[in-house]
């Protein structure tokens, strides 16, 4: 049976399109996914703001005075949501604003280390990247005459 939010790959296995999604396909990448064992965990004991509407598994987090749900993000989607957060909408922010426009939406449980990995390793961004005190050459006095305009 063909879906339209599978790819098939050379070895023809079926892989998911992160550019795709349907509510059925998303909560079951929820739910098989590990690393969000303790999200469910949470969400069933209604602790940290996560919790489940229609099986999918959400947060509430309130920042800048407002409050947000957040869509709880499964491992095979967190790439695509990173790329377009820093580079195509992002104009390569630095990691903390990245993570900032990215949580208006999304979260996952590693989202502050995978960002900053994500931005360490932008290609554009280390062109850009200035040039920090430990990269600079250190200052040497310039030797002088004890008399001045001695020849």
């Amino acid at each position: 049976m063909n879906n339209d939010n599978d790819v098939h790959d050379d070895n023809d296995k079926t892989v998911c399109d992160p550019r795709k999604a349907s509510a059925e396909l998303l909560k079951a990448e929820q739910r098989s996914d590990k690393s969000l064992a303790g999200c469910w965990s949470l969400a069933e004991r209604h602790k940290a703001g996560y919790f489940i509407c229609d099986g999918i598994l959400y947060r509430y987090q309130k920042m800048f005075g407002h409050e947000y749900e957040q869509l709880v993000l499964p491992f095979g989607r967190r790439a695509e949501v990173m790329k377009i957060a820093h580079q195509t909408f992002g104009g390569h922010l630095a990691a903390k604003k990245t993570k900032e426009r990215i949580k208006l939406s999304f979260t996952w449980p590693t989202i502050a280390t995978d960002v900053q990995k994500a931005c360490e390793i932008c290609h554009q961004c280390q062109k850009r990247k200035r040039i920090t005190v430990y990269d600079r050459v250190p200052i040497h006095p310039i030797p002088r005459d004890e008399v001045p305009f001695d020849a």
